[in-house]
């Protein structure tokens, strides 16, 4: 009885604390990912932190955390582990680029990733599936409550989404052999990015809610290099209003304790 009370005690605690103290961490790999988010908005003060050679944008009310990881796995696996370590956020976003893996996706569209796998990694050998770290799931689930809220914005401001498999991996998918390889392993997979797979296994290691939304910028073919250079300046500013109502309602939601118990 003792100690049900004391698990019912510390719920509530912890419940008020997150009200208060409610922390979101922005991740994106690049500058032009998120640029037009952070000089709309005029609210940041930036820290430049030396020793990972990232740059990172604090809110004035300290509850939002920027931070450009820079490209590939584990630039931004150390991004991560420093939002929930460091700034002790609550909940993790990926947002970015990405390259399209159906022909009927276009660019700009928005890709709500609900699961993610890696497509470089290769330990069938051992019985593992393809894309599985041992002692991890093939596919790491991101937040249905998130996925929710993101949908919602999307829907109202009737802009074209896809939601699905998101695949991920140290490769800029643009040659045939490539592609061909991932549709075989992955037949669902509806996009290519370079960080979403890193970014959702330190968030399932540490019990953290994650969304992954990212944006088409290429079509993974041999143009796709050339297309992702043109289309990359657009995605900032595309994912700034979207971004801005998202955290808005997240808040609006931590504030009435209505998102506690969803996450």
């Amino acid at each position: 009885m003792q100690k049900q009370h004391a698990v019912v005690v510390h719920h509530l605690v912890y419940n008020f604390y997150i009200k208060k103290h409610m922390k979101i961490g922005i991740i994106y790999a690049m500058e032009e990912e998120i640029r037009a988010y952070y000089y709309n908005v005029k609210k940041f003060k930036k820290i430049q932190n030396e020793t990972y050679g990232i740059n990172i944008y604090i809110s004035n009310s300290n509850k939002i955390i920027l931070i450009k990881s820079g490209i590939g796995k584990v630039s931004s696996s150390i991004a991560c582990t420093i939002l929930i370590h460091t700034y002790k956020v609550h909940i993790i976003i990926n947002i970015g680029s990405s390259g399209a893996l159906k022909p009927y996706i276009n660019i700009s569209n928005f890709i709500i990733g609900k699961n993610i796998s890696y497509h470089d990694v290769n330990l069938t050998s051992f019985q593992y599936k393809i894309g599985q770290i041992p002692g991890f799931p093939q596919k790491f689930n991101t937040n249905i409550f998130l996925r929710k809220q993101i949908k919602k914005i999307l829907y109202k401001y009737k802009i074209t989404f896809w939601e699905g498999l998101i695949i991920s991996g140290d490769i800029f998918i643009h040659k045939s052999q490539d592609i061909n390889k991932i549709t075989k392993n992955f037949p669902d997979a509806i996009a290519s990015d370079m960080e979403s797979a890193a970014i959702s296994q330190i968030c399932f290691q540490y019990n953290k809610p994650v969304l992954i939304i990212k944006i088409i910028s290429d079509d993974t073919n041999k143009k796709a290099p050339l297309i992702f250079k043109k289309s990359i300046q657009n995605i900032s500013i595309q994912s700034y209003k979207i971004i801005e109502d998202y955290i808005n309602i997240i808040k609006k939601l931590y504030k009435i304790g209505n998102i506690n118990k969803n996450l």
